[in-house]
């Protein structure tokens, strides 16, 4: 484990995938913890210094890159000598010949040549984050992902967060939603989209095909969204998927000021009004 012992993101105690503001709020709370002026443990001050280099690494996104780099290929380095020597020196090149064909088929949204496939992990993050080229830039992220799908997830939830393009976000929206099925309902919540419809629409075909639990505070904002066509599509949405939710807030759904609208909640409420009344029966 000597390889990963200055990992920074575990001294400052946050995730790789954290926004900086959340790197901010853990670094001053350590500082406060740790300071020399009100911590006398001796091995405070040491700590200090950690904190403060962890700090001065993460809190610039080009050295922050280039740690994550850094980091991945400390972890590949140790992958490598724990579990996987043996079987990678066996590796001839037609083995590898025809990994890459598989992969090749397994990629259906978009196709990977093998140059692209055969990069390495940090030529593939440089691309994603720096390439003007937005093929380039879907296909790194497909390449991520047959890398090392654990790795991919909190690289592609980064980026999500930095980026403003539509296309790109709908692009590794589906890649995420491919992938990693529910599991990416845990962290979509804490993106902030552009206010642009085509993105929410693609958000809420991921709720249609993985509606969980976790979908529901997701759901209850598109019910406020200013585009109609989005408030509407949200509410048969839930009609299908959560009808105890839509029951919640069909009263509130009755004063929407759009017709159309108005005129499916009033269809949905008259519904549910039946569908209560057979219960009761």
């Amino acid at each position: 484990m000597d390889e990963l012992l200055n990992d920074y993101y575990s001294i400052l105690r946050v995730k790789p995938d954290s926004s900086m503001d959340e790197i901010k709020a853990a670094y001053r709370k350590l500082v406060f913890q740790l300071h020399p002026d009100k911590n006398k443990d001796p091995l405070a001050v040491e700590k200090f210094k950690k904190v403060t280099k962890a700090f001065s690494v993460l809190s610039n996104s080009k050295s922050r890159l280039e740690y994550d780099i850094s980091l991945e290929n400390q972890y590949k380095i140790q992958l490598f000598k724990q579990n996987m020597s043996d079987i990678i020196l066996k590796l001839d090149n037609q083995l590898k010949i025809k990994i890459n064909q598989v992969n090749k088929k397994i990629i259906k949204d978009y196709e990977i040549d093998d140059i692209t496939l055969n990069l390495p992990f940090s030529e593939l993050m440089q691309r994603l984050f720096y390439s003007e080229d937005i093929d380039v830039k879907k296909s790194a992220a497909e390449a991520l992902v047959e890398k090392d799908k654990r790795i991919a997830y909190s690289i592609l939830f980064r980026f999500l967060k930095k980026t403003d393009n539509p296309e790109i976000i709908i692009f590794i929206l589906k890649i995420l939603e491919k992938n990693y099925k529910q599991k990416i309902f845990e962290d979509l919540n804490l993106i902030s989209f552009p206010n642009i419809s085509e993105i929410k629409f693609a958000i809420l075909e991921i709720f249609e095909n993985n509606y969980n639990e976790n979908v529901r505070e997701l759901a209850i904002k598109l019910l406020e969204d200013d585009d109609p066509q989005i408030r509407l599509r949200t509410i048969k949405l839930l009609y299908k998927k959560d009808k105890p939710l839509i029951l919640q807030r069909i009263y509130n759904l009755l004063s929407d000021p759009d017709k159309k609208v108005l005129v499916e909640v009033k269809n949905i409420y008259n519904l549910l009004k039946k569908e209560i009344k057979r219960q009761q029966e």
